[in-house]
């Protein structure tokens, strides 16, 4: 897995002069919502649902989120900014990299999508198609789910429904890095 990061860095890195949707025009507005994300959000959500990622939630402290908690495709574009200013920070635990511009390069050569699952926030980050095809690779099936606890949402056992303005409410404050998983 770490061969898998070293890799993803250098190809980020060589690309990334070329890359053409620099990191604030990224996370400006949340990426619109296409009919294949749904099946992504289910898949998001069985890392945090499913009985058998209990090892992977116990090493990590994150709590079995129940069927009923809100599982959501983050489209509120306040929300979105705060989850990528969160996982700009976040970056040095998922890459080894050097400093911030390293990790801009990251996220400017890779596309993001963001999910509430509970009482946590996810961000999905893949290599974009546009950096795989300016590298001439192709990337498929892989990429890095990053975690962030929302300490402002309480325990994800009592979050039932989707409180429309928590999103906007949301602030890098209220969250905690976890961990990450590949999907």
């Amino acid at each position: 897995m770490m061969y898998r990061a070293h890799i993803v860095f250098a190809l980020s890195m060589l690309v990334c002069p070329f890359a053409s949707s620099p990191l604030a025009a990224q996370a400006d507005k949340c990426p619109a919502v296409g009919r294949n994300d749904w099946q992504t959000l289910a898949a998001v959500a069985s890392v945090f649902q499913d009985s058998a990622r209990a090892g992977f939630r116990t090493a990590f402290a994150i709590s079995q989120v129940p069927l009923t908690a809100p599982k959501n495709i983050v489209t509120n574009d306040k929300a979105c900014r705060v989850l990528a200013k969160a996982t700009l920070k976040s970056l040095n635990r998922v890459f080894q990299i050097t400093d911030e511009n390293d990790a801009k390069a990251i996220l400017e050569s890779h596309d993001m999508e963001f999910f509430r699952i509970g009482s946590y926030y996810a961000v999905l980050l893949s290599l974009s198609e546009a950096t795989q095809k300016k590298a001439g690779i192709l990337v498929n099936g892989y990429s890095d789910l990053l975690i962030f606890r929302d300490t402002s949402a309480g325990d994800s056992k009592k979050v039932e429904g989707h409180d429309a303005d928590h999103d906007d409410k949301l602030s890098d404050k209220d969250l905690q890095y976890v961990s990450k998983v590949l999907m």
